[in-house]
């Protein structure tokens, strides 16, 4: 799994009534042209993951590139303004970014500051930038991976290895900071994505993972 940051936008604008709007500094047409320019200039990176399916935007297809070259930046929430009729004078921004190795991080890092400055210089104003330190990237221990494969092939769940590194991040990395260590993922069967409205899981699956854990203690 990727490393991960969460990243913070703040736009300054300045306030007016909606029928004179040159009076102001719109904080909501500067943040909204903000995130596009940041996401066109990242899909003209090799292995940026795309935002839409091919043909359904008018972004840049990203290059195709290997699995561990791949790069995300991502603005989940946007908030703006105060009222239909006032210009706004704040717009503020919550993302996150993953790469696979920290050259890459800093990439993504340094595409969203130049954005940025781009912005501040055409419409006179002020931004604000922070990142979070973020999780380290998941790195499942090669050989302590293969002294696990005969418990993982036991189960009679079954096991199943990943083709391609996952986008998703987890704190857990911080264990192999320190120790060699392995993660696991216990799936639902469902076919529900993380974070979605409707997640469920049958709890009849953490048997599963009870019996994984016993297993792998009986090995050692």
């Amino acid at each position: 799994m990727p490393r991960s940051s969460e990243i913070n936008i703040h736009v300054h604008g300045h306030a007016a009534h909606g029928t004179a709007p040159c009076k102001g500094k719109d904080a909501l047409y500067i943040g909204a042209s903000l995130l596009r320019k940041i996401y066109e200039k990242h899909a003209m990176m090799p292995g940026a993951v795309s935002h839409f399916p091919p043909g359904k935007s008018d972004l840049p297809i990203p290059a195709e590139s290997s699995p561990d070259e791949k790069t995300i930046i991502h603005i989940g929430k946007m908030t703006s303004g105060y009222a239909r009729n006032i210009v706004s004078d704040y717009t503020h921004m919550l993302g996150t970014v993953r790469a696979f190795s920290d050259d890459k991080f800093r990439e993504i890092i340094s595409l969203l500051k130049s954005c940025i400055l781009e912005m501040r210089e055409q419409y006179d104003c002020e931004i604000d930038f922070s990142n979070s330190e973020g999780y380290p990237p998941v790195v499942n221990e090669p050989e302590l991976y293969g002294e696990m494969l005969p418990v993982l092939r036991s189960m009679e769940c079954g096991y199943e290895e990943f083709d391609e590194p996952l986008m998703i991040s987890e704190d857990f990395s911080f264990y192999g900071k320190y120790a060699p260590s392995l993660f696991f993922l216990l799936g639902t069967g469902t076919g529900i994505p993380l974070h979605s409205v409707n997640f469920d899981f049958d709890e009849d699956v953490l048997t599963s993972g009870f019996l994984l854990y016993k297993n792998i203690l009986e090995k050692m």
